[in-house]
Order: C-alpha cells, then structure tokens, then sequence
C-alpha cells in the first residue's frame, strides 16, 4: 500500500463457545481509527527509505473468559517519491 493512505482491515475469529470477542489492533508503524474493532481503518506511516518499509500488524482476540489469540502479517508500505520543483530565475 501507498504511504499514507488508508485501508480496511478485517479480522474474522470465531468462539467455538459462541462468547463475545474483543479485539486490539497493534502495528510497528501507521495508525488506526479504532484498534478495538474487528474492522478498523489502517493508515499507512510516511517512510523515508526509497524502497519502502514493511510494517507488522497484528491482531489479538480475546473472549469473555480471558482466552486469547494473536496473528500478524507484514504489510509493504510504498514510498511515494515525488519530485522535486525547481524554479531557475534568469
């Protein structure tokens, strides 16, 4: 995905008990618009290297009597390099 830009994330757990699920969202870089839905935003962070970065995110579910499971996966954040403007005077 391209630095900056925003995507869905969903996570699909389901309680063999039928119990209710909570769910938090980490990442190493980027932001979310609400790291406890099973569905959030996920904003990719502005990177510096001209090859991109790669960014894990994970997801935790937990239900209501505390057992929990965890998964990651790498996403790759495009640099978008934009070229430089130049102005020569006479």
């Amino acid at each position: 995905m391209k630095e900056g830009t925003t995507s869905v994330l969903h996570a699909v757990a389901p309680d063999p008990e039928c119990a209710p699920l909570t769910y938090y969202w980490s990442a190493s870089a980027g932001s979310f618009d609400d790291a406890c839905s099973a569905t959030p935003c996920f904003t990719a962070p502005q990177v510096s290297a001209c090859e991109g970065a790669d960014v894990t995110v994970s997801v935790t579910v937990t239900d209501v009597c505390g057992a929990s499971a965890t998964d990651s996966y790498v996403i790759h954040v495009d640099n978008v390099n934009t070229p430089p403007v130049v102005k020569a005077d006479p």
